[in-house]
């Protein structure tokens, strides 16, 4: 069964996009598939997780 969880605060600094980056992780160590959704016009959870791009070895 799907759940939802929001990390919401109307003040700024308080460490909510650290809260949904930390939560991510300890639920994705837990096997949960996960799905982080970053509204901020910041976009700083981009920071916590970069991409990582294999090529293919010919």
């Amino acid at each position: 069964m799907a759940k939802t969880y929001g990390v919401i605060s109307t003040k700024g600094g308080v460490g909510k996009t650290t809260v949904a980056a930390n939560l991510g992780g300890i639920l994705t160590d837990m096997n949960q598939r996960v799905l982080i959704i970053d509204a901020d016009f910041q976009q700083s959870l981009s920071n916590f997780y970069h991409k990582q791009v294999h090529q293919p070895k010919n």
